[in-house]
């Protein structure tokens, strides 16, 4: 029998492109942590959720559309709280 050892990095799933916390909101704080990215002053690591196509970097193209999540909500159309109040108890 012969075991293979298997190296993987860090989990990303995609939830939302730009949400660095998981909230479903991406935040001011969250679009210009993006922006550094973009220009190397930070690392990819501290939000991998910009990196849509994991080519472990983050595109204008990958920018663009963590702003367009931002505006619709991560596509949830409303913020989530007033998704949940919405739909009643």
């Amino acid at each position: 029998m012969v075991a293979a050892a298997v190296v993987v990095g860090p989990a990303r799933a995609h939830r939302c492109v730009g949400d660095c916390d998981g909230s479903d909101t991406i935040s001011i704080a969250e679009l210009v942590n993006g922006v550094r990215i973009l220009l190397n002053q930070v690392d990819l690591d501290t939000c991998f959720q910009f990196d849509a196509d994991l080519d472990n970097r983050v595109s204008v193209n990958e920018l663009l559309v963590a702003v367009n999540n931002a505006f619709s909500f991560c596509g949830h159309g409303v913020p989530p709280e007033s998704e949940s109040l919405a739909s009643g108890p």
